[in-house]
């Protein structure tokens, strides 16, 4: 608990009080941060969808904007319910690794691609005369 004192520095000296409104102030920019990033996967899913790659690269961006979605709730609850913060931490560690893989496969030049084209499977050019 120490830790996440220092982190967010909500929390005030031994002989305060804490307020509700105190630790709400310090936690702005972590939750305008989940807001961007639950915006930035819906509008990721739309253009994979637009796109239509494939059922991988959909099916993980799918999850993503799933995922943030379902974070965004877990962070609200986490204070009437501590095991639905306790989620709130491991679901980031979801959306970090689904996050990572989408990332991997953009590097690698595979996520926008259909997988019949990643196999291999396209026709080769004609042959010059």
């Amino acid at each position: 608990m120490n830790s996440v004192r220092r982190i967010f520095r909500a929390m005030p000296g031994e002989d305060e009080s804490v307020s509700h409104e105190t630790i709400e102030d310090k936690f702005h920019a972590h939750a305008g941060l989940g807001d961007f990033l639950a915006g930035a996967s819906l509008l990721l899913l739309i253009l994979i969808l637009i796109a239509w790659p494939g059922r991988r690269s959909i099916g993980a961006t799918l999850a993503l904007a799933a995922l943030t979605f379902v974070q965004g709730i877990l962070g609200g609850t986490g204070d009437s319910a501590p095991v639905a913060g306790a989620f709130h931490a491991i679901n980031a560690f979801l959306i970090l690794a689904l996050s990572l893989f989408l990332t991997m496969r953009a590097w690698r030049g595979q996520l926008l691609i259909p997988p019949s084209q990643l196999r291999g499977s396209a026709s080769p050019p004609p042959p010059a005369p």
